[in-house]
């Protein structure tokens, strides 16, 4: 979020990371190597505040070269971060759109 970046779990410190990763800062997510035919469904909630809506742009953009036709892009005004597990009416907004989804992918 800070970094503007798309990248693996920063723990805070450059040693921390060192263990982890092999490197003082967090792996950056190469989106590139996503195959373009690849069936993807990304969602979001509104009303989420930890992941803004330019973030949300800017994860889509970085996807810019996939097959428009592979990739759905959902949108659930009410829903904050946690909705998409404990949201009491996900079998309504969330869960259709994406049973939907698995169905056609398959073909």
């Amino acid at each position: 979020v800070r970094s503007g970046t798309i990248a693996k779990h920063d723990y805070g410190s450059a040693s921390t990371n060192n263990q982890m990763y092999g490197q003082s800062t967090p792996p950056v997510y190469d989106l590139s190597s996503v195959p373009v035919d690849v069936p993807l469904f990304i969602s979001r909630g509104e009303a989420d505040s930890l992941t803004d809506v330019q973030d949300f742009n800017s994860l889509v953009s970085s996807l810019g070269n996939h097959q428009q036709s592979k990739l759905t892009v959902h949108s659930i005004p009410e829903y904050a971060h946690a909705d998409f597990v404990m949201g009491s009416n996900a079998g309504q907004l969330l869960h259709p759109p994406l049973i939907a989804f698995l169905s056609n992918s398959t073909n």
